[in-house]
């Protein structure tokens, strides 16, 4: 069978017992989600104890996640997302060794698996207790409230909406400005658009759910970049990361552009607001332009014939 280069280092150990431990007792494969997380407390327990495994993690849309491509070649995703992948590990186990520090990694793997088996809940808000900034604490309640109002059983819309307004408020209110100074636009349009809209008394809970939710994932983009969100980490991967922003800032822009034409409709006071106004006139313009574009290829198309025929 394929021999691991990294096959007997500590990190390799911690991730062979994560799994080992897991499928032990529930005798299937750990998902993704649980693996991200129970490494990181592994990590973060074992650093407490002198002992530095080297894990290449970093903070992103759920949490704490290891950089799979930077972890033993041993270890198998079936999947890209966190939420719906498969761990396991292939080909040969590495050697289980005694004595300090393996016998500490044994225990500290025993008792997370332990407490954390069947709390999938616990193990997450575990995580952000390490958070580096207060907002992603802020934004796990936030994102608390989005998934428990599909959740709720006995629906009060009214009452639903004076509790969220409050927790989307200060959520917000908590954003890292100064950490993240490129963001200060979009946190502003942000913040200034979840003002308005919470004036309403029948403003749209699923509209801000969506705008607020863009917005974490743009900040996540920022985040993993930030050097206190990430460890361990490749120069190769920040830079590919760092190539990205551009396009994720643009394409973030066009997305809340069009949550923004969708809100005028039931909220035309967005307008009064010049930032708002402005990235409202922004969107219709950027929609205008490439249905020309559009418009435009089809007429080349139609009097000069498909280009791939010739």
């Amino acid at each position: 069978m394929p021999q691991s280069i990294y096959s007997n280092n500590l990190l390799s150990y911690v991730s062979y017992l994560v799994i080992a431990k897991y499928e032990e007792k529930v005798g299937s494969a750990p998902h993704g989600l649980y693996f991200n997380k129970l490494m990181f407390l592994c990590h973060q327990n074992l650093a407490d104890k002198g002992i530095n495994i080297g894990l290449p993690h970093y903070w992103y849309r759920y949490g704490d996640q290891v950089h799979k491509y930077s972890m033993p070649n041993n270890l198998v995703w079936n999947h890209e997302n966190p939420t719906e992948t498969t761990v396991e590990w292939k080909y040969e186990e590495p050697l289980l060794l005694h004595g300090r520090p393996y016998d500490l990694i044994n225990k500290v793997v025993s008792k997370l698996t332990d407490k954390y088996i069947n709390d999938e809940y616990q193990i997450i808000k575990d995580v952000y207790n390490y958070a580096p900034f207060e907002f992603q604490k802020k934004f796990l309640n936030l994102r608390e409230i989005f998934y428990g109002r599909k959740a709720a059983f006995n629906w009060d819309e009214k009452a639903y909406n004076v509790l969220s307004k409050s927790v989307f408020l200060e959520t917000f209110s908590t954003f890292p400005q100064k950490d993240f100074p490129t963001l200060e636009r979009s946190y502003n349009i942000m913040n200034k658009f979840i003002e308005i809209a919470t004036e309403k008394e029948d403003w749209s809970f699923d509209l801000l759910q969506k705008i607020c939710t863009q917005f974490w994932f743009l900040f996540c983009y920022h985040l993993r970049l930030n050097k206190k969100a990430h460890e361990n980490i490749p120069k190769e991967t920040v830079s590919y990361w760092e190539s990205r922003i551009e396009f994720e800032n643009t394409r973030y822009r066009r997305i809340i552009g069009d949550l923004l034409i969708q809100a005028v409709e039931n909220c035309p006071e967005i307008l009064k607001d010049d930032l708002l106004k402005e990235e409202y006139e922004w969107r219709t313009n950027d929609l205008e332009e490439t249905e020309i574009m559009i418009d435009e290829f089809y007429k080349d198309f139609k009097e000069f014939g498909n280009p791939f025929d010739s």
